[in-house]
């Protein structure tokens, strides 16, 4: 408990913030970064062309705020558990309708274009 207060008292408490209190907004932000790095594949990565990069960077930057969402969510849905501070008011179906969102554009976009890389 007292990790995740202090967790909650770093610059990564401004995320969760950001997630308790407009997930809809961060994560239409997040979905949008990715689909305009996306749009720049080439057919294949090379290190040479800025769109590899950026492309892998986006989806870490999103598979990492999806697993924010997740941490957010786990810890205010656990029964018998007070809600951390800072995520009192968040409402579950933003998080889970964001997860969702930065999920199907995952699944649909970007996995089967890094699988098509390998």
């Amino acid at each position: 408990e007292e990790k995740l207060q202090n967790l909650l008292s770093t610059p990564l408490g401004t995320l969760f913030n950001e997630i308790a209190k407009s997930p809809d907004v961060m994560t239409s932000c997040v979905i949008k970064i990715l689909e305009r790095a996306v749009d720049m594949d080439v057919g294949r990565y090379t290190e040479a062309a800025s769109s590899g990069p950026l492309i892998l960077y986006a989806t870490r930057l999103a598979v990492r705020v999806e697993g924010f969402l997740k941490f957010a969510l786990k810890k205010c849905t656990a029964p018998g558990q007070p809600r951390p501070r800072g995520l009192e008011f968040m409402e579950n179906w933003k998080v889970e309708k964001s997860m969702k969102d930065l999920r199907k554009t995952l699944d649909e976009r970007v996995i089967p274009m890094l699988e098509y890389w390998i």
